[in-house]
């Protein structure tokens, strides 16, 4: 387990948020790969390119937002689903991105 994994776990502990950081290794059509994920985060359906910014999508099992993590190699930063309908996913967007952001520098 890596140092993010530990922070994406210590951020679901605290919030019941699933998260998960995907990285996209070799070829720029390569599929992306998942490089740290709380249990039961899931596959999102797609990917935004980093002109779309964040985007949401819509499950059954509940709202994701995913977002492009800027730096060397793309990366997304997926959070949701979030059993609490209450919290927007974008306030743990704010506090979560940047950390993602400084660990994949």
């Amino acid at each position: 387990m890596n140092d993010l994994s530990h922070v994406l776990d210590a951020f679901h502990e605290a919030t019941h948020c699933e998260a998960a950081v995907w990285v996209q290794l070799g070829a720029a059509d390569a599929a992306p790969a998942k490089d740290a994920a709380t249990p039961n985060a899931p596959r999102p359906s797609r990917f935004p390119t980093p002109e779309e910014g964040e985007i949401e999508l819509r499950r059954a099992t509940g709202e994701m937002l995913i977002a492009p993590v800027s730096g060397p190699r793309r990366a997304w930063l997926v959070l949701g689903p979030y059993p609490d309908r209450e919290v927007e996913l974008q306030s743990f967007l704010g506090f979560l991105l940047p950390v993602v952001t400084q660990y994949l520098q």
